[in-house]
């Protein structure tokens, strides 16, 4: 039995992002990518119980992604809120 980890297919609905999919990540595993990685802007990493993503944003992704900023920073000033937010983040239990 091989334990490396298998590449599963992108699902692809009419999205211009750019995803592959490993299964079978552990945790170490994704830490030790993240940490020869380093901490850059582009292409995006996540993992969820086991799978591993790598995604590279599409432009019509970051144009939304900006729009989305934008209202939240209207809403902020018309409720007279302050929010933090922040793009990226990698929470541990």
């Amino acid at each position: 039995m091989s334990t490396a980890p298998a590449l599963a297919r992108s699902v692809r609905v009419d999205d211009p992002d750019q995803r592959v999919t490993l299964g079978g990540i552990d945790w170490w595993q994704y830490e030790a990518f993240l940490a020869i990685r380093g901490d850059r802007a582009g292409v995006r990493v996540t993992y969820l119980e086991g799978e591993f993503e790598i995604m590279s944003p599409s432009q019509s992704h970051e144009m939304l992604a900006k729009r989305i900023a934008r209202l939240l920073d209207f809403l902020d000033c018309e409720t007279q809120t302050e929010a933090v937010r922040t793009m990226r983040a990698t929470l541990r239990n």
